[in-house]
């Protein structure tokens, strides 16, 4: 059955990438990959892997290191939590950076709970923002393949609409830019636990017994969905609009967590570059993956 939602990963047109770190075993990426020649292979950025920084990239961060010696000054400091947030660079140190970035795609992890056909549907038709349309979808999709039953799903439908309205979360797509952010159990425990995204399941409280977050729990596998977008710039609209993009990669060099959240409104298949799910042989090379979800 194909539903039109989103999911696992292949390689594809235009994220015939270089960086391959995530295959899912089941050989399709690499296939896809070995056969593309040098030329026709892009990079993709990284944040948590300097390695994969484009040349161009590493020399203009370095480069700005090296003529801000204040900068030596950042440690990374869990009680201050110090960060990009702290670094502050000039526009001209700011333009060198973002000039050598480019449109450079950078990966980008979604974490979530999926069921097969939603999976399946990432991978065909990649990642849709949020919805009252998609909320009842994943609900009737949930039910009409038997993960869920009719009065679960009416109890939560009504509250898991209107939260699909609220400004700051509808009509979009959240992401982390860094994998560091996936250890923080505090963020994300409850996006890798219970199915069908904070619109379904955050009216339930966790703090009481409720067999609906049971329901929930038993529904899906836990999954990490990596995306690669450029940033948003005068010649190419969709993609990631960070202006502390630069700030981002100073603070990694630094050794610091580059902290991106961000969100987009839509991601097409073929910027789907892999979705992982616990119990692959990727999972593991993912932060929360030591974790049972």
């Amino acid at each position: 059955m194909m539903l039109n939602l989103w999911c696992p990963g292949e390689f594809k047109c235009p994220g015939k990438f270089k960086t391959a770190a995530f295959n899912n075993g089941r050989g399709s990426g690499s296939d896809r990959l070995a056969a593309l020649t040098e030329s026709e292979k892009y990079v993709l950025l990284d944040l948590d892997v300097q390695e994969s920084w484009p040349w161009e990239v590493g020399y203009a961060v370095d480069e700005v290191i090296r003529e801000r010696p204040d900068l030596a000054d950042f440690e990374y400091n869990e009680e201050t939590s110090i960060g990009p947030d702290e670094i502050a660079l000039g526009r001209e140190e700011t333009a060198v950076i973002d000039e050598a970035i480019g449109y450079t795609p950078l990966a980008l992890y979604h974490a979530t709970r999926l069921l097969p056909h939603e999976v399946e549907s990432i991978q065909e038709r990649g990642m849709f923002p949020l919805t009252p349309e998609l909320v009842n979808f994943r609900l009737d999709s949930a039910i009409a393949v038997g993960a869920m039953d009719r009065t679960l799903a009416e109890r939560l439908r009504p509250i898991a609409l209107e939260y699909a309205v609220r400004a700051g979360r509808s009509d979009r797509v959240c992401f982390s830019g860094s994998r560091l952010s996936l250890q923080h159990r505090s963020g994300f425990w409850r996006l890798f636990t219970y199915w069908g995204g904070e619109a379904i399941y955050w009216q339930l409280d966790d703090k009481l017994p409720d067999p609906a977050l049971e329901q929930l729990g038993r529904i899906g596998t836990a999954a990490v969905v990596i995306a690669a977008l450029p940033p948003r710039g005068p010649r190419h609209g969709r993609g990631v609009r960070d202006p502390q993009l630069a700030r981002r990669l100073v603070a990694v060099r630094l050794g610091m967590d580059p902290g991106l959240e961000t969100h987009v409104d839509l991601v097409r298949p073929d910027e789907i570059v892999e979705v992982v799910l616990q119990g692959s042989p990727a999972w593991d090379k993912l932060a929360p993956m030591s974790r049972k979800w």
